[in-house]
């Protein structure tokens, strides 16, 4: 009994170093572009197999474009906010409610200009294939893409 247990916490020992070293080297790569300066960016890299200049371009342009959308963010919460509280008031002043929701209207199309702008300014840095399916899935799946200025439903 004693050669059996030994033998099963052999094979058992062994089917652990076996996967540490599988997943070791099985995520090496994602390990490193999660060390990388930008990891939130790292998907796009892959996805785009970009160079080392290409991608310090657009993570450049990334950084750069973050503040503004940062901002962008911010006054569409405060008009939102205060929207809320003034639907949610006793107070019946049309032309304020209709003010603030023209206010946001306005904000979320600058925004949403802005952020095309974003994207046809990257992918100004991509080469012509990589750039046709850049803007195709961004302007088809990111939340401020063509198909939310039509209709679809960003929120912030």
């Amino acid at each position: 009994m004693n050669s059996l247990t030994r033998l099963l916490g052999l094979g058992l020992l062994a089917g652990l170093l076996g996967y540490g070293v599988m997943f070791y080297f099985g995520t090496q790569e994602h390990r490193g572009i999660v060390r990388h300066d930008y990891p939130e960016l790292a998907w796009l890299r892959v996805e785009f197999d970009f160079s080392d200049e290409e991608f310090s371009k657009i993570s450049e342009l990334h950084y750069a474009y973050r503040p503004q959308c940062e901002k962008m963010c911010e006054l569409v919460a405060i008009k939102n906010g205060e929207l809320v509280l003034l639907m949610g008031s006793d107070t019946r002043d049309e032309a304020l409610r209709n003010q603030l929701f023209d206010d946001v209207v306005q904000i979320k199309a600058r925004c949403h200009k802005m952020m095309l702008d974003h994207f046809y300014e990257v992918s100004r840095e991509m080469g012509s294939e990589q750039r046709e399916r850049y803007l195709s899935w961004v302007l088809e799946e990111s939340p401020s893409g063509h198909e939310s200025l039509i209709g679809g439903h960003h929120q912030h």
